[in-house]
């Protein structure tokens, strides 16, 4: 089974998005508006697509005007205010997006009023030495020194992930979301502060270390959620 996306580590000739990013002509098009059972809600689909960038009337896309409206499409998207118009014409009032990129992303700042955004916490599970990341090439050190943090011992970092927690509503991130599923073992064990600590500063602790690690602190991170209402989703 194919990830949504790609990990740094893996060197995937064509993953599952690749359809998007790759070179493609009427042919390739073809066969879902055209030859398929299901052309009927790819029509549809392509309608309502084309009414939030302008159309008010019906447009039959083939051969000849694909790439012009292709290109309207894509030339639209990038008009200032297209998005708070867009979201307004499909009826949606609030969207909670998860930029794995950025886990401390504000996205009423960056993306509008709309916008609401989780917190990936993998890079804190991962968080033992200053130069760890998880594998979107977040590290828990970096984003506690952006925030003004700068841990000394791991109940510092525990504070530090405190601090970053009780700010989260006023940044508009309104849930803590768990995808270590892409970093690994997530057969979580009882969490235990004392097998935790010795993976704090190490730059290869072992095994054990590091699943004591992570355990610890995604227990210590679901408590803190539980503490000031703040949701955890897992992956």
């Amino acid at each position: 089974m194919k990830r949504p996306y790609p990990l740094p580590s893996e060197h995937q000739e064509e993953s599952s998005l690749s359809p998007t990013l790759k070179l493609f002509g009427w042919d390739d098009l073809r066969p879902y508006p055209v030859e398929r059972g299901s052309n009927n809600f790819v029509w549809n689909l392509t309608q309502g697509i084309l009414a939030l960038h302008g159309n008010s009337d019906w447009i039959w896309i083939d051969e000849g005007n694909w790439e012009s409206e292709n290109a309207r499409v894509i030339a639209s998207r990038i008009e200032i205010g297209f998005q708070s118009k867009s979201l307004f014409l499909s009826n949606v009032i609030q969207v909670i997006t998860d930029d794995y990129t950025n886990p401390m992303l504000n996205a009423r700042e960056s993306l509008g009023s709309q916008y609401q955004s989780v917190v990936r916490i993998n890079a804190f599970a991962l968080g033992w030495y200053s130069k760890s990341k998880d594998h979107n090439g977040n590290s828990a050190a970096a984003i506690l020194s952006k925030a003004g943090f700068h841990p000394e011992s791991f109940e510092d970092y525990l504070e530090a992930i405190r601090g970053l927690a009780g700010k989260m509503k006023s940044r508009g991130q309104v849930a803590f979301k768990n995808a270590l599923a892409y970093d690994g073992n997530i057969e979580f064990q009882e969490p235990n502060k004392l097998l935790a600590k010795p993976a704090w500063r190490k730059s290869h602790p072992n095994e054990e270390e590091k699943q004591a690690f992570g355990d610890y602190v995604v227990d210590f991170i679901c408590r803190l959620g539980a503490e000031m209402d703040i949701p955890c989703r897992c992956i």
